[in-house]
């Protein structure tokens, strides 16, 4: 399958040999092309609580950014691959554009990847750890930032888990990522 993008300036080619790379200013094709989406969730958690995420895409993708910012209390973030069992994830997360111009180039674009919340999974491997403790003052913690650790993913089911520690905690977890269909 060829995109036919008519007047858009092309230069190279982009992973998929069949289809040109079009010319940005920035160099990220996935923005100009409104491929490129965000996604975040804030929670208040009591002690020793856990709250998890389910992220489904059936293509391949590439994060460019998950930060957490936790206000108060601690929060584990364990990132988990493949659990003995996963359910309950009927909180539907927005997810949004990150470019919303009106001159994003070719046809309009839907987010394949999907992000939904408060379910409980048992078991799994963990890809990824980080423990975010507040003292006085806010912490934030790249877990994967655009300019050191920019990650691939291929088509599956992922896992965040976030736990509480037993003062609580409150946070906000943002995530950015690019799809390539």
């Amino acid at each position: 399958m060829t995109l036919n993008l008519g007047q858009v300036p092309i230069t190279g080619t982009s992973r998929d040999p069949r289809i040109a790379r079009v010319k940005t200013e920035q160099g990220s094709t996935a923005f100009e092309l409104g491929r490129s989406f965000r996604a975040y969730t804030q929670k208040s958690l009591g002690n020793d609580e856990t709250y998890a995420l389910e992220i489904v895409t059936p293509i391949n993708v590439d994060i460019t950014s998950i930060v957490m910012n936790v206000t108060s209390g601690e929060v584990n973030y364990q990132g988990i691959v493949l659990p003995d069992s996963a359910t309950g994830f009927d909180e539907v997360r927005p997810v949004f554009p990150l470019n919303a111009r009106t001159d994003v180039v070719g046809p309009a674009y839907v987010p394949q990847l999907t992000v939904t919340g408060g379910g409980v999974i048992v078991g799994g491997t963990e890809i990824e750890q980080a423990l975010i403790r507040t003292g006085n003052n806010n912490q934030r913690a790249n877990i994967v930032e655009e300019t050191q650790a920019h990650r691939g993913a291929a088509p599956g089911t992922y896992y965040i888990l976030l736990t509480a520690g037993n003062q609580g905690g409150d946070f906000t977890i943002y995530s950015t990522w690019e799809e390539y269909p």
